[in-house]
């Protein structure tokens, strides 16, 4: 990193969040401001597909909400204080509340067809889904157009997805749509006891991230 930052190059970090590194927001944070990252993205760290609920490392509903609940507090002081860093979430919730649109992908509940492409030039619709049943073609005989409109790419935006009891009778289903579809096991509790972390992380911090939403408007219209 020295090295980077000595040649000019700005880091930005991609953290994977697993269920036990969710259990501690204050020190994941103060090695941020330790290392002078300005930008960040935690990910989290899923289940497998094929096996889910086998994991230990795969996040949970309750330790999102409990992650992002007490990151945000300590983002928005340090904001407050000039000292402003990047946490993708934080960034896309405002930049959605404050124009409506989506910065992140499933954001709103719905996939679009992306573009990943393998080291062999494969390419597939969503990093999360490089499966056979979804492969696209291969860049290096199609073009980007060509791929895109392939059928396995309407055959994987048609799926069938699991849907929350909880987003039913959710105040923020028009805003959320159910999170994207392939993270909802780990932001939301599946079946009649379902408890959405995303839903409580809003709760709490909804008020704050209006007004800085109202901000974000502001300094677009200057």
């Amino acid at each position: 990193m020295a090295l980077l930052r000595r040649e000019g190059v700005d880091v930005n970090i991609l953290c994977t969040l697993t269920n036990p590194l969710a259990r501690h927001p204050q020190k994941i944070w103060k090695r941020l401001e330790q290392l002078d990252v300005r930008y960040v993205q935690f990910t989290p760290c899923l289940d497998a597909l094929e096996t889910p609920g086998e994991s230990q490392y795969a996040l949970s509903p309750k330790r999102f909400a409990g992650f992002y609940n007490t990151l945000f507090p300590l983002w928005l002081a340090a904001y407050q204080k000039g000292q402003y860093r990047s946490v993708k979430l934080f960034d896309d919730v405002i930049h959605r509340l404050a124009f409506g649109s989506c910065n992140m992908c499933g954001l709103d509940g719905q996939c679009r067809a992306q573009l990943v492409v393998e080291a062999d030039g494969s390419a597939y619709p969503c990093d999360f889904y490089c499966l056979d049943e979804y492969r696209l073609g291969n860049l290096c005989e199609k073009t980007i157009p060509e791929l895109l409109a392939a059928p396995q790419a309407e055959t994987f935006l048609q799926r069938p997805r699991e849907s929350p009891a909880l987003c039913a009778r959710c105040e923020f289903r028009r805003f959320c749509g159910g999170f994207c579809p392939r993270m909802r096991r780990e932001v939301c509790y599946l079946g009649a006891d379902s408890f959405c972390g995303y839903r409580e992380f809003l709760m709490q911090n909804l008020p704050a991230l209006q007004q800085l939403a109202q901000l974000e408007r502001r300094y677009q219209r200057k």
